[in-house]
């Protein structure tokens, strides 16, 4: 899931996963399921969170962070949004790893 948000923010040709769509929706519609965030399934509010904000992440690192010369100050400046990039790219490795070893 968070690597399909990473994909998505990265390109919008790749599918959001349902954690972020309902994200988006939460946002603006209220939660998925009836009854206060008490109600809502178990895990599902953390998912949607961690699925906006490696998007959010992502998003502004490409927007502004990627730039030439000045990487390394939006670095400094996001270091919440860092340890999330970082993450993607931890979870890309390791899904890298896991795919080739099942060849």
């Amino acid at each position: 899931m968070i690597l399909a948000a990473a994909a998505h923010a990265e390109d919008p040709k790749n599918p959001p996963p349902r954690e972020l769509v309902w994200y988006w929706r939460t946002a603006e519609y209220g939660l998925p399921y009836a009854g206060g965030w008490m109600k809502q399934p178990a895990g599902l509010l953390d998912r949607m969170t961690y699925a906006g904000r490696v998007y959010q992440a992502v998003r502004e690192y490409r927007e502004h962070g990627s730039e030439a010369g000045k990487a390394a100050q939006w670095r400094k400046d996001h270091p919440e949004m860092v340890k999330l990039l970082d993450l993607v790219r931890e979870l890309r490795k390791h899904d890298r790893a896991q795919t080739a070893n099942h060849r």
